[in-house]
């Protein structure tokens, strides 16, 4: 069976006595332009406090969403509260298909994005591994038997959660 799809159709919805055209998925090019936009809010946040970078760009990513599914006018006089507070983030996040998706997805590139900063750079990890010989060499007796206990126990350890997985069906 071959099946029809549909071209992006707008829709019509009130909020506060007006109507305003809606469309209820937001594209794989919009969803990069809003997924870009967030990292650059995001770096340009960055020396903020981690709660208000996250409800920044929350708000941000629903802002976004309206510019990209909606004949809505924001501009710097518009303000999130009282877009929160009309219904109208609220009628957004449940009429477009894939706002969840796109929220997840936002804040998976967020974190992937983190986590890389906080990585050392492949030549600096060189440098680290190479210098271990060394390391080794200076170590006195009892510095080893603390690294041979401590390697010990970690390698311990994956065994039991190895085993420990096996019994629960690998979960």
């Amino acid at each position: 069976m071959k099946i029809k799809f549909n071209s992006k159709r707008k829709i019509k919805k009130t909020i506060c006595g007006q109507e305003f055209s809606l469309t209820p998925f937001v594209d794989l090019s919009q969803k990069n332009f809003i997924l870009n936009k967030l990292l650059e809010y995001y770096e340009d946040g960055k020396e903020e406090s981690f709660i208000q970078l996250v409800l920044e760009l929350r708000a941000n990513l629903d802002v976004l969403v309206i510019k990209a599914t909606t004949d809505i006018e924001i501009d710097e006089e518009s303000s999130y509260e009282g877009m929160l507070s009309s219904g109208l983030i609220d009628l957004i996040r449940t009429s477009v298909i894939n706002y969840d998706e796109i929220y997840q997805d936002a804040f998976y590139v967020l974190q992937v994005n983190r986590i890389s900063s906080l990585l050392p750079d492949e030549k600096s990890l060189a440098e680290s591994f190479n210098a271990l010989p060394k390391m080794f060499e200076s170590m006195s007796p009892e510095q080893q038997k603390n690294l041979d206990m401590v390697v010990k126990a970690s390698l311990a350890n994956s065994a039991s959660n190895a085993i420990l997985g096996g019994i629960r069906g690998g979960e």
